[in-house]
């Protein structure tokens, strides 16, 4: 409570490097509460904090997390690097060649836990945030706090994933979501990943085979929020693979939304080569 410093957290595991992980579970409430005074680092896994470690990535298999999870921010300050996933917060290298080396995949996991991300202070910069049922995010962060579209990562979620917990975020954060914006200073939520970014192979996003259900509930101060049925947002990105997208979207009960940005069946905001 009252943090003011560098918070990552997982369920399970701090991160994972250059193994295969399997059937792990995190049953335990997991809660981040930051009023902060600079910029941060602040991120949380229900399983796993980030799937990968230095210079290699894992392979994270039939693993699950029923804990709800949370983090609550105050005070005019970003969380650097901002995130929350069911199973992993984040995903910070990948290439195409060996899995659970060179790039990370998360197969056969599921979230029943209720995954809450409040911020309230607005920054003086907008930056950048992702919070997803499975993934929160796989991408390059600037040194601001932005995403960077030049640079991304490859990764693999397949198809056997699924997310069945509430997913409710409300932040002052954020450039509203308008046609013609960049993209790189929002935040992303999505019932499979909540942003994801591939590097020079595009990304594989799949879920939700099984058409299971899920809520999504939404909200800003300024618009600068969007949110899909599979990804919330990212490029270099395909989505295929039986994917089902069920999930009912409506406004953040977390605290009553000013505004609303952009909701899509499937993905919320596509940047540049988006394959669905």
């Amino acid at each position: 409570t009252g943090v003011d410093q560098n918070c990552v957290v997982g369920g399970v595991a701090h991160s994972l490097s250059g193994t295969r992980v399997q059937n792990l579970s995190n049953e335990g409430a997991l809660s981040i509460e930051a009023s902060l005074t600079a910029a941060r680092t602040i991120f949380m896994g229900g399983v796993t904090a980030l799937a990968n470690y230095e210079d290699k990535g894992a392979q994270v298999l039939n693993c699950s997390n029923s804990g709800d999870l949370k983090i609550v921010k105050t005070g005019n300050f970003h969380m650097f690097k901002g995130a929350i996933g069911g199973i992993a917060g984040a995903i910070e290298l990948g290439a195409a060649g060996t899995e659970g080396v060179t790039f990370s995949t998360i197969d056969g996991c599921s979230n029943s836990g209720k995954i809450s991300f409040k911020e309230t202070g607005r920054p003086s910069k907008d930056e950048a945030y992702a919070i997803g049922g499975i993934l929160g995010r796989c991408g390059v962060c600037s040194p601001e706090g932005y995403f960077d579209y030049t640079k991304g990562w490859y990764t693999i979620i397949r198809n056997s994933c699924f997310n069945t917990g509430t997913i409710d975020v409300y932040t002052d954060n954020g450039q509203s979501m308008n046609v013609g914006n960049s993209g790189a200073r929002q935040t992303y939520v999505g019932a499979i990943a909540g942003y994801v970014n591939g590097g020079s192979s595009n990304a594989i996003v799949r879920g939700n085979k099984d058409n299971k259900t899920c809520t999504i509930l939404i909200g800003s101060k300024s618009g600068g929020i969007c949110a899909g049925g599979i990804l919330g947002g990212g490029g270099k990105v395909q989505i295929d693979g039986t994917s089902c997208a069920n999930v009912t979207f409506g406004p953040s009960e977390v605290q009553a939304p000013v505004k609303l940005g952009y909701v899509g069946a499937v993905i919320g905001w596509g940047i540049q080569d988006v394959s669905v």
